[in-house]
């Protein structure tokens, strides 16, 4: 459920500041992406480690062709209605159960300035 208040002096002026801050990040992220694709050339379709003493690393992968990859997917309802095929597939490694955690989180902030 999402709530939607009034803004007051104190919320507003928050929200202001997060809305300039994320236009600043937006302007520096352009500027980055070029100077990015400057270095990719520079790299010239090869792994290539920039160090730069006293200031950090600068790490250019290779790049990679895009290509398609098949998942098998499949109903698990239905799956749950043959008992004995679940069985029979599961003792011979033809799928997995595989149990996945996930971490808690804080709540995310969706910052959009106007452009």
């Amino acid at each position: 459920m999402q709530e939607t208040v009034s803004s007051t002096d104190v919320t507003a002026g928050i929200a202001a500041k997060a809305l300039e801050l994320q236009k600043q990040i937006n302007s520096l992220t352009t500027k980055l992406d070029v100077v990015k694709d400057e270095l990719r050339e520079l790299a010239n379709g090869n792994k290539l480690k920039i160090v730069v003493e006293g200031s950090g690393v600068v790490d250019i992968s290779s790049p990679r062709e895009g290509s398609e990859k098949i998942v098998l997917t499949f109903d698990e309802e239905k799956l749950k209605q043959i008992p004995d095929l679940k069985t029979k597939l599961l003792e011979k490694g033809i799928i997995k159960e595989v149990v996945s955690k996930v971490s808690a989180a804080r709540a995310s902030v969706s910052i959009k300035p106007n452009v």
